[in-house]
């Protein structure tokens, strides 16, 4: 007698299995973005470390990737050279928390070669958008309002799919 599952039992108990899962990820996702910003961003106008000027929302009309991070961010390292590309067709606002100086998070981005520029945040926008994690991105519409949040790694094509539908939207 043959004991291995009957080959449809072996698929239902993968699809429940993958299902599961889905929703970890999903309810894990949710529980990480809970005190996340989700309405109206606040209106920035300031320049970066590198004094190229930084504003929210962006004049372009398009929509602002906004984009905490922390130069001693394992994860923002896997994030950051996504946002870099980004940078050349959306406007990004990079937002350092944690990270020293204006020259020491100017000498980071020259470092590692980011064409981005960065505001050295102190705490205040980090506490208003409540961020409580690194990497932290917020897709804002040009009107000012977060359309989606995220925390952790995020991939490029996951970024640009979030700006692209918020375009699409707008």
């Amino acid at each position: 007698m043959n004991d291995a599952p009957a080959p449809r039992a072996r698929r239902k108990r993968l699809l429940i299995e993958a299902l599961i899962a889905i929703g970890l990820f999903y309810g894990i996702s949710a529980y990480f973005q809970k005190d996340m910003l989700k309405d109206t961003a606040p209106v920035i106008a300031t320049k970066g470390v590198n004094g190229t000027s930084l504003s929210l929302p962006s004049a372009t009309g398009k929509p602002t990737l906004v984009y905490f991070f922390a130069s001693w961010c394992g994860a923002c390292k896997l994030t950051s050279p996504a946002v870099d590309n980004i940078a050349g067709d959306y406007p990004v606002l990079a937002i350092a928390a944690d990270s020293g100086s204006d020259a020491d998070v100017k000498a980071f981005l020259k470092e590692k070669g980011y064409g981005f520029d960065a505001l050295n945040d102190k705490g205040t926008l980090t506490a208003h958008f409540g961020v409580s994690g690194f990497p932290s991105l917020y897709v804002v519409d040009a009107s000012g309002e977060v359309r989606f949040v995220t925390r952790g790694v995020s991939t490029e094509p996951a970024l640009r799919a979030r700006l692209f539908l918020t375009e699409l939207l707008q």
